[in-house]
């Protein structure tokens, strides 16, 4: 019975994380935008286009951007993560499903960011250039 126990114990650990060990390959690598939201929503989808509008700076503050409804892929490009499942995002970062919601995760995998609107690149670019870590890149690229 104990045996049992701890086997269910595991599965339900490897079920319920399964998100974080999908995050935790880009700890301190990698920024994460997270977009939740339905895409038939215009919201989601000017914030998309909004992101995608600045490929330079995306990539020069090492941000990769996700798009999490009704499946989780990355944008650009939409290649979808079946083995990770929206609503463990979701349930995660305590974001209603259809809820459109805006979170930016550091580097060390921590919320950094986190809005219930619309978010223009330049207001992103701010917040994560007062980052220390990002403080610290921008000296070492001088």
């Amino acid at each position: 019975m104990k045996n049992i126990l701890v086997a269910l114990f595991m599965m339900f650990n490897m079920v319920a994380f399964g998100q974080e060990d999908f995050f935790e390959q880009f700890e301190w690598k990698n920024r994460i935008a997270l977009v939740f939201g339905d895409d038939s929503e215009a919201l989601v989808n000017k914030q998309i286009d909004e992101l995608t509008s600045a490929p330079e700076e995306i990539a020069d503050r090492d941000l990769m951007l996700f798009y999490i409804g009704d499946e989780f892929y990355e944008i650009p490009g939409k290649e979808i993560h079946k083995k990770i499942k929206s609503s463990e995002i979701r349930n995660r970062y305590e974001v209603d499903e259809n809820e459109f919601r805006f979170i930016l995760l550091g580097k060390d995998g921590g919320v950094k960011f986190n809005k219930t609107s619309f978010v223009k690149n330049q207001t992103l670019f701010a917040i994560i250039d007062t980052m220390p870590m990002r403080q610290r890149e921008m000296r070492q690229n001088k």
